[in-house]
Formats: structure tokens, sequence, C-alpha cells
């Protein structure tokens, strides 16, 4: 990554203007028409919005989801094998198939295509080598690809999309996680979004439509991702291609594309912005605006923090039209200051012709709270939408809570923390994520992590403090791990400069990461069991203790 990215910002912007309110739109079809696959009727609604003084953007949202054409998303693996290619904290359940027999089926396959994509049984995959990422590298946050000659697999998965606006017969879609890694431009200079090599890709232009006359017909977004007849219900939507909000930078031609990145004015500072879900605020760590990524876009090329957030583009120009606009792993916007760099996912938009049968079917509902309610299909009905929140009735019943799933971070009290096992009984085990919100983080002086926590009145073990998970909490003073500790990642307590007292209680810890207590304070004292004292010792010196730090 380069310095810039680190020191500056990462920013891009995508965008959408559809003309007002998705217009102009083509003719409505007549209610009525939409694809059924469930006894279940689902009318889709706009994101629905309520206060959460617990949520770092002061509200939490939820939106209807569908599920509309596939891509590659999880990763074929052997039985048997640790998977090094992400760190655990990066990815969710689900990313990863572990198939002996369906691996060395596509191992064995000598009839892939020139896109490198192979139906079997059925199923649908693509395969990629480290030479085909738009970027790799070792380092913290990407992809490991363990060696350049191997293949790694990926299977066609459905993309599930939030709907962030309905109209009728007609559903304004953005996709859920980021699908791909491309660049918004591959050459350095001038650009706007009508010449750029990102809108060609998605689309399947010719070379007649970017400015560096790149063919994208035969190799793009639209037409791996959809089928015909769901190209053709894919609306050729109006894009308004505005000036920079701040800075003035010419935003170029409109332009009419069935696919296209979200625009800046569409994820802040306007009403459009905000009846979508996103606060208005760019400066606010908007967790409507957070992104977490598939694991084949992360094998392209894509940048993911300890949480498995990562950037995502923006259809807009930047301070300089050879910059683009992005949304921030922790929910800003902001500049990328290289429309070229290799590190921002794709998360394409669409509308969606809801009238068109048997493309698509429900897919329960995503909150900005991290929870979901997924489901594999339903009927959708058309013409529906939220009625303003002054005229909402009132619920009569409580909603029932959503299952935790692995993967999820839930907030509790002033922690935040990542669910690494769900039992059958509803317990299970969580990773200490770090504070609850940055606010939290300077503020928090002293932490105990305690044995179990609560979720869904379930509880749940805490074993291990993530990687960076209280990295420069600078008024912390005192810690206590408690008994269910096994691990403490990378850098979790760095820069603790005033961490003083640490009480170990747990006798099963194992693994103490790199530099995980470098630079608290010199005269430490740390506690620990008396039975493990020579083993911890060990371990927390390894882990970056200072030689003037007592453990005993």
């Amino acid at each position: 990554m380069k310095n810039k990215f680190i020191t500056l910002k990462r920013g891009l912007a995508a965008v959408l203007a559809i003309s007002l309110a998705l217009a102009p739109l083509p003719a409505a079809i007549p209610e009525g028409a939409a694809g059924k696959t469930k006894a279940t009727d689902v009318t889709l609604q706009n994101p629905r919005i309520v206060t959460d003084d617990s949520m770092e953007a002061g509200q939490k949202v939820t939106w209807d989801c569908v599920w509309f054409g596939s891509y590659p998303q999880a990763e074929v693996i052997p039985g048997g094998a640790e998977y090094t290619a992400l760190d655990s904290n990066q990815w969710q359940d689900g990313d990863v198939i572990v198939s002996n027999s369906v691996y060395f089926a596509l191992k064995n396959a000598s009839d892939w295509d020139a896109n490198n994509n192979i139906t079997l049984n059925g199923a649908k995959y693509r395969r990629m080598k480290k030479e085909d990422a738009t970027y790799s590298d070792d380092m913290y946050g990407y992809y490991n690809w363990s060696s350049g000659e191997d293949y790694h697999y990926f299977k066609y998965e459905p993309v599930k999309w939030r709907v962030l606006r309905t109209d009728g017969n007609y559903a304004l879609l953005l996709s859920d996680v980021a699908l791909d890694d491309e660049q918004y431009h591959i050459e350095f200079g001038d650009v706007t979004w009508e010449n750029s090599t990102v809108r060609s890709w998605l689309n399947g232009y010719g070379a007649g439509s970017n400015q560096q006359s790149i063919d994208y017909s035969r190799k793009n977004f639209i037409s791996s991702a959809f089928n015909a007849s769901e190209q053709a219900a894919i609306v050729n939507s109006f894009l308004e291609n505005a000036d920079n909000i701040e800075d003035g930078t010419s935003g170029g031609n409109n332009t009419t594309d069935k696919v296209f990145l979200l625009s800046e004015s569409e994820v802040w500072n306007t009403d459009k912005a905000k009846s979508y879900g996103f606060v208005k605020d760019k400066y606010i760590y908007d967790e409507a605006r957070r992104c977490q990524s598939s694991t084949y876009a992360k094998a392209r090329g894509m940048f993911s923090t300890y949480t498995g957030n990562g950037w995502w583009w923006l259809r807009w120009p930047g301070n300089y039209l050879s910059n683009a606009m992005c949304v921030m792993s922790d929910g800003l916007v902001d500049v990328y200051y290289d429309s070229p760099d290799l590190n921002c996912g794709v998360r394409p938009a669409l509308n969606l012709n809801l009238s068109s049968p048997n493309l698509y079917t429900y897919a329960g509902t995503v909150c900005s709270d991290g929870t979901d309610t997924e489901v594999g299909g339903g009927t959708v009905t058309t013409g529906g939408g939220t009625p303003p929140a002054s005229k909402q009735p009132p619920s009569s019943s409580k909603p029932e809570e959503p299952a935790v799933r692995k993967g999820q971070t839930v907030k509790a009290g002033r922690l935040r923390y990542k669910v690494s096992k769900v039992h059958s009984d509803g317990t299970g085990e969580v990773i200490l994520a770090g504070a609850a919100s940055k606010k939290n983080a300077k503020k928090l002086t002293s932490l105990k992590t305690g044995d179990t926590v609560k979720i869904n009145k379930k509880n749940f073990k805490v074993t291990a403090i993530a990687n960076n998970a209280f990295k420069n909490c600078k008024k912390l003073k005192r810690v206590v791990l408690g008994k269910e500790i096994t691990s403490i990642g990378a850098k979790a307590f760095s820069g603790c400069k005033a961490l003083k007292k640490i009480t170990i209680k747990s006798a099963k810890l194992k693994k103490v990461g790199k530099n995980a207590f470098k630079g608290i304070h010199a005269k430490a004292v740390i506690k620990a069991p008396k039975a493990k004292l020579k083993a911890y010792k060990k371990l927390l010196r390894a882990g970056g203790m200072g030689l003037k730090a007592r453990i005993k």
C-alpha cells in the first residue's frame, strides 16, 4: 500500500444519479408480474431508520435485500488443510467451502473457458492465480498467495443486494458486500466516470468507451454476473455526473449505464443519501457505509482491516481529476489520492425492473449493527414502500431476536466483540475486538474482559483479544484478562503508554502476538497464575513486554 494511501485518504466516488428519483425509466409493467419462488409474499420497503445512541452514526438502519445474479465469492479448499490465505478476523462463516471432491475435480478439470470459468454438476466456478489479481501483497490486510503457480478456485454464488429505494416496479440496488477489486482507472491522469476503465469493465463496453482504449466486451462484470434475461431486467439508468461537492472538480458528461457506482451525493450531504440510510456528515464513522467483501474480492486485491471492512469506490471526482472518491473502512467518505490505485473494492449498483418474473427472490434483511435475517428466497410484490416515520403504525409485538452467526460483530456496553463460534444450544465464543466506538476508546481507563458476555440472552466465552484491539488507548491504565483467554493478538495493547497493571486470570493462554504489549508503561506489573509464571514470562517478553516490567 502506498504511503499516501496510508497517511492521507483513500477515496473515490461512484455515482448513480438517476434523474431525480430513478427517472427517466421505462414504462411500468403491470403489477403482479414478479417472479415467485415461495408461498409468502414480501413487499420491498425503503430503508428503515431509527435513532440509536449506541451506534457511532447515532442511528440504526435496516434494508430489505434480494438475490439477483451470481458472481464468484466463496473459495473452495480441500479438507484437512489449514486455511492461511486470510487472517481469521477477515473472513466470515460461508466465505470458504471445504470439499475434497469439488476441489480435486476443479484441479483436475481441463475444459476451463477463456475467462477461466467452468460448470461442474450444475454449479459454476472461476479459477485464478496470483498473477490474475489486481493487486497482491504479503503484508497484513491482504490475501496471502502462498504460491504464484497454483490456481485458487471460487464458486459462483447468488449476489445479495440491499434495496436503497423502491419506486413502483423498480428498485435501486447496492451489492451487500464488495464483489471485486478493480482500478478506477488503470493509468494516472485526468479522468471522469464517463471515460474511466471501471465503467467500461462494469458494463462490458468496447475500446471506444474509455480513455485507455481497452476492450471489455469479453471479460467484464455484467456478463459474468447476469445471464441475458437478467441483463434485460436491469434498467438503463440516466446518471448525473455532477461536480465534486466541496472542491468543484468537474464530474464530466452525464451517462446512461446499466451498472454503476454510487455517487458522492448518495452517501453523504443530501436528503437522498439520508433516505438510503447514510448520515449526512462525511466525517461520521457511519456503520451503514461500512463494507465487507467476498473472499474473491480479497483474492483480487481488496485491502481489509482487522474487522474485515474495506474501502470501496464511488463514482465521483476527488479534489483533482486524477483522484477519485471512496468510502473508507470506518465509514468516512474521503478522497483517494490516485485513481489508478489498487486497494479499493467495487460495490456495483443498478436499477432492477421488479416486473421481470423469476429472476430475483427475497433475501431477508441486513442491519447496520451487523445483524441480518437472511432467507433463501421468497415472492416479491411490487408497488410497496415505507410511509414517512410520522405515519408509521405502532408495532404490535416485539420482533424476534435474529440468530447469532459466526463472524457477526456485536456491541455490549463499552466493548465490541466478533463471534468466532456458535454452538447448537445458542452459546458460543467471541473475540474481543476493541472498544465499542472511537469515543469509548479515547476515554477507556480500565478493562475487564470477563469470562463471558451475553448475546441474545446466551453466554459466549471471551476467548481471545483481536489484533490491534486496544492499540494506542493512551488513557488505559489497568487490564484484567478473564479465565477463558487463549490468545492475545498482535499489537493488541501496543502504544498504551499508561498501562501499568495487568492481571491475567487465564491458565489457558497459548499465544501472544508480535508487539502485543510494545510501548506500555516501562514499569508495568503483570500478575499471572503461579503454575504458568515461567511459560507466561516467555510469551509476554516475546510479545514486546519491556525488560523493566515485572511479571509475578
